[in-house]
């Protein structure tokens, strides 16, 4: 209103009293227009474009959310938080044309330019059946790697499982990517031809499980790519406290992440970055949060038998698989670099841990060794204690609980600003797939970090 009444009273006054008027007029206006520019600068952060598309979406999503029934698929919801999502999903026949409905919102048009598209991280490709995979890190993506592998045997052996193939023969390097097509003509028809296969999840989901997984559990690889850089990057983290790495906190995570991490590492970049929703017409978008149904309408798609999933031993065997793959490495491959950094008690104590907050191992089930005990001991004999309790832990319910009081303890601990700036990364992901992108008053209010027990591994989980 003010500057209307201005731009008036310029009109109307005498021609040499205009240039006085004009200057005060603009000398008032360079600053506005410098605070509207601010404001658009921290709302829309630099590098948080996702696939060209501008954010801006962020507290549009509506929580329609209400609990899934349990079913033999339900093993695999571990790797979705268990309820973190607790999402009512539209059916997954209908999901990428509502992907694309909200494409359309984002300024796009429903021409999907397959010749001039580029991926920065390589989707996979099957020639029969012919299919497109793009693999989300944290989403499952060894899973739906090796469901496609045993895809390609079905015909020579029915009924093959994922869990069949080795998690070794989902490496990237085993597989085939779309950048082997280097014709644009040859890249244009098999995406026209070919049935192209996404599986996402909750976008906190999956922050969480790329800490548990890489970070808090015992892992040399990830504690020199993320935890000696959190160490150096955040002043306030001695090197004498996270020896290698090691030990790093949720919420110094969450500051390597904010620090420009989601825009390097594929496990932490937004899904929409990796995999282009807007751009690829999908035919199958599926979410780990229905994954049984998601699968069944997969494997229907691709004519081949998705039974598996329905096996009654399913939860076991892929329980079985998950154990054997996080404790493999630790106590073989990186066992010296691993007992360079920490003690023997100190990695057993992180598995068992890990363990309990995937909802594998009862909260209720203390630690079996002592510190001694866990000296040197063999990879075969820590497994048998694993197993023991696993078998050991038949309240399901509370299984999933402990899932999600891990997932709102670890949430709780981060400030409002942080998850703010997580909710801007995010957004896209959220808006498009139908996620809710809830607030940090939505999770487990007045935690702190002493008071926070799925997290701390040196004292028994009180649940």
């Amino acid at each position: 209103m003010w500057f209307v009444v201005k731009i008036k009273r310029f009109v109307l006054i005498p021609s040499k009293r205009k240039g006085r008027e004009l200057f005060l007029l603009i000398s008032l206006c360079i600053p506005c227009l410098f605070v509207c520019l601010w404001r658009i600068w921290t709302v829309h952060e630099p590098g948080l474009i996702s696939s060209g598309k501008q954010e801006g979406w962020v507290g549009r999503l509506e929580d329609t959310n209400g609990l899934s029934v349990s079913d033999p698929g339900d093993s695999l919801r571990y790797l979705a938080g268990s309820d973190v999502e607790k999402v009512t999903q539209p059916p997954v026949c209908l999901r990428h044309e509502k992907v694309k409905v909200r494409c359309r919102e984002m300024g796009y048009n429903e021409h999907f330019d397959y010749s001039s598209l580029r991926f920065q991280f390589s989707p996979y490709i099957y020639f029969e059946p012919k299919t497109l995979f793009c693999p989300l890190p944290k989403a499952g993506s060894t899973f739906f790697t090796r469901y496609f592998i045993a895809v390609r045997r079905i015909q020579e052996v029915p009924n093959l499982s994922p869990l069949n193939f080795s998690i070794s023969s989902a490496n990237r390097n085993k597989q085939l990517p779309f950048s082997v097509l280097k014709l644009k003509e040859d890249r244009v028809q098999f995406l026209s031809q070919a049935t192209k296969v996404v599986f996402t999840r909750h976008p906190f989901s999956r922050i969480f499980s790329a800490y548990i997984d890489k970070l808090f559990a015992p892992n040399v690889v990830f504690w020199k790519l993320w935890g000696l850089r959190a160490v150096r990057l955040l002043k306030d983290v001695p090197l004498i406290d996270h020896p290698c790495g090691s030990f790093v906190s949720f919420p110094d995570f969450i500051k390597l992440v904010l620090r420009g991490l989601y825009r390097k590492d594929p496990h932490t970049m937004p899904m929409d970055h990796l995999c282009q929703f807007c751009d690829v017409n999908y035919d199958v978008i599926g979410k780990l949060e229905s994954v049984t149904t998601d699968v069944d309408f997969l494997s229907t798609k691709l004519n081949v038998s998705g039974a598996f999933i329905h096996d009654k031993n399913f939860k076991e065997y892929f329980t079985e698989d998950a154990v054997n793959d996080s404790t493999k490495d630790p106590l073989t491959t990186w066992r010296k670099e691993v007992s360079d950094c920490i003690t023997d008690f100190e990695m057993g104590r992180l598995l068992w841990r890990k363990f309990q907050i995937r909802g594998f191992i009862d909260a209720g089930i203390g630690f079996p060794f002592t510190a001694e005990e866990m000296e040197g001991i063999s990879l075969e004999d820590f497994r048998s204690a694993c197993f023991e309790a696993v078998d050991n832990s038949k309240d399901k319910e509370k299984l999933k609980r402990q899932k999600q009081v891990a997932f709102e303890e670890a949430f709780s601990l981060i400030p409002d600003k942080h998850m703010i700036r997580l909710q801007r990364i995010y957004e896209s992901d959220f808006f498009l797939l139908d996620y809710d992108n809830k607030r940090p008053s939505e999770y487990a209010p007045g935690l702190t970090l002493d008071r926070v027990q799925s997290l701390n591994w040196k004292v028994d989980w009180l649940i």
